[in-house]
């Protein structure tokens, strides 16, 4: 039941689900030369119009969480947004998001768009943002560069 709930957020793109919380994309799915750019502010706004397509996404990155920008990334360490901080949670390959900054950092994304849709028993981002947009990354780096 569990694979199952994973393998939902994650479709049409075919994936993998190695334990909750932990969902990938099998390799070669979701690349850079396979990718759209999109900027991150409209993946938040319109995100069913993103879900399950592979994108291309900037912003700057702590952890598992990419932020539209440092002003957003600040604001929600403070606590002091006055909307909705613009950000998605990353899930993927955990070695790909253990290699992520902790530190705010400018970050370039590679993957998969999914919808959290009230989806309380995923562990990670889902678990706290219940109608959050997500992306199962399958690369990154530095902005502007080729992570093909």
């Amino acid at each position: 039941m569990l694979a199952c709930l994973a393998l939902s957020i994650a479709a049409p793109v075919a994936a993998q689900e190695e334990g909750i919380g932990s969902i990938q994309l099998k390799p070669g799915v979701c690349t850079a030369g396979k990718s759209q750019p999109v900027a991150l502010g409209a993946l938040i706004v319109a995100p069913d119009a993103f879900n399950g397509k592979c994108v291309r996404v900037m912003g700057v990155s702590a952890g598992t969480v990419l932020y539209d920008s440092q002003v957003e990334y600040e604001l929600s360490m403070a606590g002091q947004a006055a909307a909705p901080v613009a950000r998605i949670g990353l899930y993927g390959d955990p070695a790909l998001l253990d290699a992520l900054p902790q530190d705010p950092t400018p970050t370039e994304i590679v993957g998969q768009v999914a919808l959290c849709g009230g989806r309380p028993f995923v562990a990670g981002y889902c678990h706290y943002v219940a109608d959050g947009v997500i992306l199962i990354a399958s690369e990154a780096g530095p902005p502007n560069h080729n992570v093909d």
